[in-house]
């Protein structure tokens, strides 16, 4: 076989080889295009803006206590005590004997006085009897005179050093003072109070916020009450003590007169109220750089809402600008 034909052979099976070659390779798999991922669908917890009353209210404790209590002292005298003659508790009698000072042998001296004016009484009869001149008559009269006064003036030291009840009342205070111990002027020894007169008293934190004046409601275990304030601490004389002047007394409507002394009771002061209002929860309304928003629902996008406020509780608050009746507020 010569070179051209062995040539010619070669060239064939080479260009067999190559357009065969093609189908020799592994065959590439198609190229899928990527799936679409649809965007998950947001979800919120929101609520409707609707009018409704809203209460601003001031609740505190306070406790019936006697308006009108007298204290007992010995006003001219000193001197030790002889004896406190009712127990704490007890109920007396407008007049009635409390207490008194030892005073000695007073009672001696009065009844001495009471012979010496009868013996001047029977002097100036016997006189008048006897026929004595005008000014006989008249010495002995005015001898009469001196010894009643004298008398007068051992009654009132008498008086001076005892205690009586000024009213119908309670005793609410005695003083740990024993018969036998000496009692200064001015010192209070017992304590009576009228129990047909209750008031309420409050003495806690939020004093500022009553005025003589305003009505509250009362609540007790019994039944409710209204009541005004009678006394807060702007009132009293700048003189009273600081202890007493922190207090605020209700005068409560209705009678009281069945609940007992140191009881207690819920008062509630209305600080403000309105009926019909756009009212949402207090801890929906947020705070930044000075202004209050909440976040809203518009077409399905939450977005920020600048709101203004006005009466505010504990747990709401109402919008006055920026929501209206029937709007979608975002909860956080």
């Amino acid at each position: 076989m010569n070179r051209r034909i062995i040539s010619g052979l070669i060239g064939g099976i080479l260009l067999s080889i190559l357009i065969s070659g093609c189908f020799l390779l592994p065959r590439e798999e198609e190229v899928l295009a990527p799936p679409l991922v649809m965007p998950q669908e947001i979800t919120y917890r929101t609520m409707e803006v609707q009018r409704m009353p809203i209460v601003d209210k001031l609740s505190v404790i306070g406790y019936f206590v006697y308006v009108e209590q007298e204290p007992l002292y010995f006003r001219y005298s000193s001197g030790r005590l002889k004896d406190i003659y009712v127990n704490y508790g007890d109920e007396v009698a407008k007049g009635t004997l409390l207490a008194e000072l030892d005073t000695g042998n007073l009672e001696m001296q009065i009844a001495q006085q009471l012979i010496r004016i009868r013996k001047t009484e029977l002097s100036y009869e016997r006189m008048k009897i006897r026929g004595a001149d005008k000014y006989e008559l008249e010495l002995s009269q005015l001898d009469v005179e001196l010894a009643r006064l004298a008398l007068q003036q051992l009654y009132i030291e008498r008086e001076n050093a005892r205690l009586y009840a000024p009213m119908d009342g309670e005793i609410v205070y005695i003083a740990r003072v024993d018969p036998g111990n000496y009692v200064d002027a001015f010192r209070t020894i017992i304590q009576v109070a009228d129990p047909s007169n209750l008031m309420i008293s409050y003495n806690g934190s939020n004093l500022s916020e009553f005025r003589a004046g305003m009505e509250v409601n009362i609540r007790t275990m019994r039944q409710d009450f209204t009541g005004t304030i009678a006394v807060t601490p702007m009132d009293f004389p700048l003189d009273t003590p600081e202890e007493q002047r922190r207090q605020v007394f209700i005068e409560v409507d209705g009678d009281v007169s069945e609940i007992p002394k140191g009881s207690s009771a819920t008062v509630e002061l209305i600080r403000a109220m309105r009926d019909d209002t756009l009212v949402i929860p207090r801890n929906q309304v947020q705070f930044y750089m000075g202004r209050k928003f909440v976040y809203v629902l518009e077409d399905g996008i939450r977005s920020e809402r600048n709101i203004e406020t006005g009466i505010e509780t504990a747990t709401e608050v109402e919008v006055l600008k920026g929501l209206s009746e029937g709007e979608t507020i975002v909860l956080r």
